[in-house]
């Protein structure tokens, strides 16, 4: 039989979530049933390398202050808050988030979608008017940076913007190289604007990463 491989007979197994092993159960990793799941969602994993059911959260805000645009078409929608970040600007403590509008026909087809700057604290969220963007879809994925007193939001495709506590604003205007200057390499300039999605503060500066689709 060398060279040869032997077929084995196929046997079902079935898959059971971490539920169904019994409240408090703890088991090797190594002695577990092969049927065992593979992926645990909504979980934590605790100091001891343990699986454990996430504990529900409260709710942020009490209020939802935005006005959605309604699609005639809507059979369903979803909302959710995708990205957060915040910091102090002039003594008041601001909490910015990415609210996520979507809206599905009766088949399931998307038909609108907003993506919505949101300011909220403990009693209401509401929306901030942002300059436009060339793709409002990957704010769901920016990185909102607080930095010299005022906060900073990067995505992808986008340029780079400035909330001041009160308005938010493109980071750059006015005229290249006499207001301000664009990104460049060795090579002369490289984009028209920041528009970078990965960033963080550091020394002094904000840096960016990602501009020009790189």
């Amino acid at each position: 039989m060398d060279g040869e491989v032997m077929a084995q007979q196929q046997q079902n197994i079935s898959i059971q979530a971490p539920g169904f092993q019994g409240l408090n159960t703890e088991d090797s990793p190594l002695q577990q049933d092969p049927g065992f799941a593979l992926v645990a969602d909504n979980c934590v994993i605790d100091k001891f390398g343990r699986v454990g059911a996430r504990e529900a959260f409260d709710d942020r805000t009490t209020v939802d202050g935005i006005t959605y645009s309604a699609n005639i078409g809507m059979i369903t929608e979803t909302k959710d808050v995708r990205q957060l970040g915040g910091g102090i600007i002039n003594d008041v403590r601001y909490d910015l988030g990415v609210r996520a509008h979507r809206q599905y026909d009766a088949t399931g087809i998307l038909i609108q979608e907003d993506y919505y700057i949101v300011t909220f604290d403990q009693d209401a969220m509401g929306a901030l008017t942002y300059p436009t963007l060339a793709t409002p879809r990957n704010l769901v994925y920016a990185d909102i940076v607080y930095f010299n007193n005022a906060i900073y939001i990067f995505s992808k495709g986008n340029i780079a913007l400035k909330f001041d506590g009160t308005n938010i604003t493109n980071v750059f205007t006015g005229t290249p190289d006499v207001d301000y200057i664009q990104p460049q390499d060795d090579t002369g300039i490289i984009a028209q604007d920041i528009d970078g999605d990965v960033a963080c503060s550091a020394y002094g500066r904000l840096w960016v990463s990602g501009v020009n689709g790189d």
